[in-house]
Formats: C-alpha cells, sequence, structure tokens
C-alpha cells in the first residue's frame, strides 16, 4: 500500500526544504483542477497554505529518487516525471480531509505541452518538522476495505512515504503548533 523511509532525511536537508518553501508564495490551498489551472478553494474540506517550487528544483530530484525506489520494489508503474513539488504549511486548525491526488482524467489539451495525456500515479509526502513541535497533522490512508492505516514512523522529521495517487489519506487537524511538509506528484500515462 506504501513504502516508508521514516527520518530518511537529515535535519540540514529538511532545514534546507524548508527554507526553500518560505522563499515561495504561500497561498490558501485549493481543492480539485481545471484546465484553466488550480482548483477551488473549500475551508470545510481543506484549510492549510502552500506554495510551489518550479519543477527544475533540486527537490525534484530528491523525489524522483524516492518515488522511483518504492515503485521498483513495489508497483513498478510507468512513470515519466514530477512536477514542482508542494510546501505546506499547517498552523493550529489546519487540515486535508479526506481525499486522492489522482485526477478523474488526464491532463488535457488546454494543460502544458509536458503534461498532456498523464496523470498522477504516486504521492510522497516528506514531514519536515520535528514531532515535538506540533500536535495533529497525521497523515492517515485508507485500504481497499476502508480500514484506516497509521504510517509507522511517519511522524520522524525527515520521514518520507510514498503510495500510489488512487489511496484516498487523509492531513488530520492539526491542534497545536506548525507543521511543513513537502507533497509531490509523479506523472505517467493512465492505466489502460
Amino acid at each position: 500500500m506504501y513504502r516508508a523511509w521514516p527520518g530518511a532525511l537529515e535535519d540540514a536537508v529538511c532545514d534546507a526544504i524548508i527554507a526553500a518553501g518560505d522563499r515561495v508564495t504561500q497561498v490558501p490551498a485549493a481543492i480539485g483542477y481545471s484546465a484553466e489551472g488550480g482548483g477551488r478553494i473549500d475551508p470545510r474540506t481543506r484549510r492549510t497554505t502552500v506554495g510551489f517550487l518550479n519543477h527544475e528544483h533540486w527537490v525534484n530530484g530528491l523525489v524522483m529518487h524516492y518515488a522511483r525506489l518504492a515503485n521498483n520494489a513495489t508497483w513498478r508503474l510507468d512513470l515519466v516525471d514530477s512536477y514542482g513539488a508542494q510546501y505546506g504549511t499547517y498552523r493550529r486548525g489546519d487540515f486535508f480531509d479526506w481525499h486522492k491526488d489522482e485526477f478523474d482524467m488526464p491532463h488535457g489539451d488546454l494543460s502544458p505541452a509536458h503534461l498532456i495525456g498523464l496523470n498522477r500515479k504516486l504521492s510522497l509526502v516528506i514531514n519536515l518538522t520535528d514531532p515535538r513541535r506540533y500536535r495533529g497533522g497525521d497523515l492517515l490512508l485508507k485500504d481497499v476495505m476502508g480500514n484506516v492505516v497509521v504510517v509507522e514512523g511517519f511522524r520522524a522529521r525527515g520521514s518520507v512515504i510514498v503510495f500510489p495517487s488512487s489511496v484516498l489519506h487523509i492531513a488530520s487537524p492539526v491542534t497545536r503548533g506548525v507543521r511543513q511538509s513537502l507533497v509531490a506528484w509523479v506523472l505517467g500515462p493512465s492505466l489502460r
């Protein structure tokens, strides 16, 4: 269902990602996607701020490294590339309700040329914050039977998890402190 590397990234790497994320413009997070770009704001479903690191940023190499490790060991999906990673800041009360990252349809003709015909295949999340600095903000998955799965060891700073973008998951509400994370998606042609 997922591949995880608890505490895999050193503090210096987490600090560098946070510094890069803090330099990009953060906006209220949207849900969904449209051909015109972006989605809609719905604070009943998702409340956090996000900013995007461009596709050429060094963090995308890190994303692809872990995505390929997980994919080669587990799913063997046809992957093409990732696109700009999303840096997120969850403050007290922020959350993202149950959702999947895969789109209902692949990117269409109005998308940038390099995305046309591709869909999100794998999702990757990196926990950037020391777990003593926040409460809540847990990453939970649902298996095919609808059972909630707690990702063991994910709260450790520098933990990396990769899972299919079709898997339902949630970022539970932060009840104290601030949680920072990096989320990225690896694309490939839709399954036929």
